[in-house]
């Protein structure tokens, strides 16, 4: 039983290690499945987008990345984006007003399979040094 409760704390203690990383990082952070599915975001995600996790967490991709592609051609493309660095595109908020973001494509292995981990950034905030 103890063995139980050190391991449960040592979850806890990395669930919380990972949230402060993810937590500082300047981008918004969007993990989905292969399919396109939402698995989860950021709150610095929820900052830009306006959309709650749970607006938007098992949605598609797409009720976000706006264009011109179906929901299967998006996540074909956005799997080719990963090594093409920053991406420009358009990004709409709860309330569907359009954000000019900037977004780069990582693949990611989970329990669950294969993913992709997407950060995004609020292109009008972009300032030169």
């Amino acid at each position: 039983m103890t063995d139980d409760l050190a391991f449960q704390d040592k979850l806890d203690e990395m669930e919380l290690r990972l949230k402060g990383i993810l937590g500082a990082i300047p981008a918004g952070v969007v993990f989905i499945a292969m399919d396109g599915r939402v698995e989860a975001v950021t709150e610095q995600f929820e900052k830009l987008s306006s959309f709650d996790s749970r607006d938007i967490c098992g949605r598609n991709i797409s009720k976000f990345i706006k264009t011109d592609l179906n929901d299967t051609e998006l996540v074909a493309r956005l799997s080719q984006c990963c090594d093409e660095g920053i991406i420009s595109a358009q990004g709409s908020t709860k309330d569907g007003s359009a954000i000019p973001i900037k977004l780069t494509v990582s693949m990611i292995n989970t329990a669950e399979g294969v993913g992709m981990m997407l950060c995004i950034l609020d292109a009008t905030k972009q300032s030169i040094l």
